[in-house]
Order: C-alpha cells, then sequence, then structure tokens
C-alpha cells in the first residue's frame, strides 16, 4: 500500500475536548507503572496511520530526527505496531519530559502540553528509513 500524504500527525493525547488527557500509564507515561522505569514513553499510532503505511512495518529500524537537533532509533511495536519505540524506552521519555519543563520521571498532563502549546508531534518522511519530527510551537 502506497503513503498518501508526505506527512503524519501523531497526537500525545486520548479523549477530546473536556476529556482529553495524557494517558495515565501509556504514551508519554508509559513506566508510570510499578517496575517500570518512569521515563519509559512511546508514542501512540493510531489504527488509521497504521493502515496507512506512513512509518515502516513492525520491527523495522527506522531514524527520527527531532527539530530541535536529537536523533532517535525507532521501530513499531505492540500489536499491529501500534506503538514507536526508542531502542531504550526511556529515551524518548527523557526527551519530551526536557522539552516541555516536566522533572526527569514525572507523570506528563494535559497540563503540561497546553503550557508547552502542543498536544501532538507532526512527522515528516525525507527519505527512506529517515523521519523529520516536528514539535515546535510558533
Amino acid at each position: 500500500m502506497g503513503v498518501r500524504f508526505p506527512h503524519c500527525r501523531l497526537t500525545l493525547t486520548s479523549g477530546k475536548g473536556d476529556k482529553e488527557r495524557v494517558p495515565l500509564s501509556s504514551g508519554l507515561n508509559w513506566g508510570q507503572r510499578p517496575g517500570r522505569n518512569p521515563n519509559q514513553a512511546y508514542f501512540a499510532v493510531s489504527v488509521d496511520v497504521q493502515r496507512e503505511g506512513f512509518f515502516p512495518d513492525v520491527g523495522i529500524k527506522f531514524r527520527i530526527l527531532t527539530d530541535d537537533g536529537h536523533e532517535f532509533t525507532c521501530v513499531r511495536a505492540q500489536q499491529n505496531g501500534k506503538a514507536i519505540h526508542t531502542e531504550n524506552n526511556s529515551d524518548l521519555g527523557k526527551y519530551f519530559r526536557g522539552r516541555i519543563g516536566v522533572r526527569p520521571g514525572g507523570l506528563v498532563t494535559i497540563h503540561h502540553l497546553l503550557a508547552y502549546g502542543k498536544t501532538w508531534v507532526d512527522f515528516y518522511r525525507t527519505e527512506d528509513l529517515v523521519y523529520k519530527m516536528d514539535f515546535s510551537v510558533d
């Protein structure tokens, strides 16, 4: 299946309107459970994006270059590739916590993302297995 769009948006929250929130033990807060590194995080990949084929298939490594000069080696994982993980699952969580001003290992809330100015990330495929991530705010 070919990719129809040059870019993809992944939300960092769940729910809509008054119910929008950062999940308490998945996504950016994946490590917020007993026995886990509290920095562990992943990007949730919606069913629509999974079907679109924008990201590589499950298990294939790819690179994400951030708009502020960081780089991550990632892979789609979990059931049907519903998550994008970094090689060390805490790297992504440390990065986002630092970027939005949450202490290392802290719980990320909707209030943190709203104060930062964004509740999503945009990805652009720049070449085969390389993606640019934009989490900048105007």
